[in-house]
């Protein structure tokens, strides 16, 4: 039992603990940094001294340096995805994350994330354009509505006329109810 790679394994997680609270957002990079830097210090320290059958603290901080240098390559991906998702959870969909070529399983994740957040940006311009549609196509009829409603308490007019304007805004509103209702069908398929 050696006490110099568990002390680089040491020195990296309270490293690792004390950057990922002061850094915390909640994101998953963070902890998968504090977790693989703890792995791979370790691992770095019994290579380093199994290798140069050296037991001393300056094996450890060179193992804890491979170690810390080993997880920032393999969580780099997914802190970028962490904060993409930051950024686009926010609003921006526009936003894409760039593979730098960390690796398979990283390149995945990444180009899944892309496709992701393109069906979700084209999703909601979608619904962006479908809300204006319906903005136009209901002010139509309620502008005509209005119009006939002040139109006829403008002043007194003759009793035809009133139902008239009564029918008018009936008709009006019943075209309004068959162009929600079709709002809906069309939404449910």
């Amino acid at each position: 039992f050696s006490i110099g790679p568990w002390y680089g394994v040491a020195v990296c997680l309270v490293k690792n603990l004390i950057n990922c609270l002061r850094t915390s957002t909640g994101c998953v990079g963070e902890l998968s940094n504090f977790m693989l830097g703890a792995i791979f210090t370790g691992l770095a320290g019994l290579i380093y001294q199994r290798f140069q059958n050296h037991k001393s603290r300056k094996g450890a901080l060179i193992g804890a340096l491979v170690g810390w240098l080993l997880a920032r390559r393999f969580v780099s991906g997914i802190d970028r995805v962490c904060r993409a998702a930051d950024v686009i959870a926010a609003g921006d969909y526009s936003l894409r994350v760039h593979s730098a070529g960390e690796g398979s399983e990283i390149d995945h994740l990444i180009r899944t994330f892309n496709r992701m957040v393109g069906n979700t940006e084209t999703l909601m311009n979608e619904q962006r354009n479908i809300s204006d549609n319906i903005a136009h196509d209901l002010r139509t009829p309620l502008t005509r509505i209005l119009g006939r409603a002040e139109l006829a308490a403008s002043g007194r007019q003759e009793l035809e006329i009133y139902q008239n304007t009564v029918a008018d805004i009936g008709e009006e509103c019943y075209r309004m109810l068959n162009l929600i209702n079709m709002m809906l069908e069309i939404s449910r398929t």
